[in-house]
């Protein structure tokens, strides 16, 4: 397909196909030529063909291969501004996640009025999505229940593969897909990794912020979050449909930990936002940053001692194998958001954008209650199997006491201070 000077073959927010229809025409009409015509038939220069071997209108089934090529709705010739980039749904300013909702709606109208006749018939959307685990883990769960429910609310074709076992790297990586618009189109993510994008969204999920799983759930049901959800739209283009987890942390380590006097100066995994760091650190441990998937080999080898995560996460990595004392520290309960790129939302048709937002918040409320409700029947199977030990730990009170001003310290730092407040008092 021949494009205009300049220009570049790409995924658009509604424009029509109508600067180069006359080329689409011409070149369906020399292809359909030589499917018709065998080669050794050819009277005539193949570039020349007689009018009585081109038909009236490109054919539906070249009109269909050239739909599959462009992996679009609507596609367009035009040329890329390179200002563009890391911008808005519209190229301009960030936009927050409400006024990035309401755009997505004229961007669908804008391609369904803007597209020509031969290329709406479509193949169904094959969305990519991308977790850690495998198919036993309450994430996949609550990843398979959006997609269920998107094919019930949308009620025609729609093709979803999720990728797992980390088959496309870690939760880091999928966020910064789905911020460029490839690869993977929706996942769940902890905050801690979108602090690159929007530096207070690791604080839904830093250390005391909740009290418990309840006041988890009436956080989220009074949308207390949603200023943090606007601001990692905006700059990140990543919208927040729902919020899985449920699980509570607690610190699994080589050794018994039960009062602060056992966890100074711990050598422990923490999760890659600042704010983790710091709070451990004013606990009196000694906190460093790696990779998921390396704590396993980095206790086996002595590089740390101990690790934090809920009790999915333990038997799923297998960490009791190298640290079979679970601590019960309870300084967390995980929240983990359940994203969608923008870029691939703005693509799609009004119908089935309305389907993934309603699907994302039914799947998150579905996936806290699953991992909440499992949380202490996973631990009694492993302690039962003699894989693991649960120790109380009987200074969570003043461990608390001692992060208090660190996360203090920190919602002023990002101006969440606001929002802080209203947690404590839900």
């Amino acid at each position: 397909m021949s494009r205009p000077a300049g220009g570049n073959l790409r995924i658009c927010d509604g424009a029509a196909l109508v600067e180069c229809a006359p080329q689409l025409r011409e070149t369906s009409r020399l292809h359909e030529f030589a499917e018709r015509v065998p080669f050794d038939q050819r009277k005539i220069p193949f570039r020349k063909p007689r009018q009585k071997y081109l038909p009236s209108r490109p054919s539906l089934a070249y009109a269909g291969r050239l739909q599959a090529c462009c992996k679009a709705t609507v596609v367009s010739c035009e040329r890329q501004n390179p200002d563009e980039k890391g911008m808005g749904i519209t190229g301009g300013k960030p936009m927050k996640r409400r006024t990035v909702l309401a755009g997505l709606g004229a961007t669908a109208a804008a391609g369904v009025l803007g597209i020509p006749s031969i290329l709406k018939a479509q193949t169904p959307v094959t969305l990519n999505g991308a977790v850690q685990f495998n198919d036993d883990h309450a994430f996949t769960k609550a990843l398979v229940r959006f997609e269920e429910l998107v094919k019930k609310y949308y009620g025609k074709p729609v093709n979803f593969t999720l990728h797992k076992n980390s088959s496309l790297g870690l939760e880091k990586q999928y966020f910064e897909y789905m911020s460029q618009g490839k690869a993977v189109d929706y996942g769940i993510v902890s905050p801690a990794h979108m602090s690159t994008f929007a530096k207070a969204a690791p604080f839904i999920d830093a250390p005391f912020v909740f009290k418990g799983i309840e006041h988890m759930n009436k956080v989220v049901a009074a949308n207390i979050l949603a200023p943090i959800a606007d601001e990692v739209a905006g700059k990140a283009e990543v919208v927040l449909i729902g919020y899985a987890g449920g699980g509570i942390r607690n610190i699994f380590a080589n050794k018994p930990l039960r009062n602060l006097a056992d966890i100074k100066g711990l050598k422990v995994r923490v999760q890659g936002a600042p704010i983790w760091s710091k709070t451990f650190a004013a606990a009196g441990m000694a906190p460093t940053v790696i990779a998921y998937n390396e704590v396993y080999n980095a206790i086996q080898n002595g590089v740390i001692s101990a690790g934090e995560n809920e009790a999915a996460g333990v038997e799923a990595m297998k960490f009791y194998e190298v640290a079979p004392h679970l601590n019960l520290t309870q300084h967390a309960v995980s929240i983990r958001p359940i994203c969608f790129s923008v870029k691939t939302l703005k693509t799609l048709p009004r119908e089935l954008q309305d389907a993934i937002m309603k699907a994302g918040k039914e799947a998150g409320d579905f996936g806290r209650q699953l991992e909440s409700s499992e949380e202490v029947t996973k631990l009694d199977a492993l302690e039962k199997a003699g894989k693991l030990k649960r120790v109380p730990f009987e200074e969570r009170d003043a461990m608390k006491k001692l992060t208090d001003p660190v996360m203090a310290g920190y919602a002023k730092e990002i101006g969440a201070e606001a929002i802080f407040e209203k947690i404590n008092v839900a």
